[in-house]
């Protein structure tokens, strides 16, 4: 997952970055990592606001 958003941020596609990082929050979440699923919800949020999509950015922080 964090090579992918690392690609992802590099190459400028806001929207896979976004996509990635709630992937990955949720993988952490199921493993129970809590503090860190929060984290890649943060930054997927982020992602979304950048990429226009701030409904979904809203749906996200209702969910976490």
């Amino acid at each position: 997952y964090e090579r992918a958003v690392k690609l992802a941020r590099e190459h400028g596609f806001v929207n896979e970055e976004a996509v990635i990082c709630e992937r990955y929050a949720e993988f952490l979440r199921l493993t129970g990592d809590e503090e860190s699923a929060k984290g890649q919800y943060d930054t997927a949020c982020n992602a979304y606001m950048k990429w226009g999509a701030l409904r979904k950015c809203e749906d996200l922080k209702a969910t976490t």
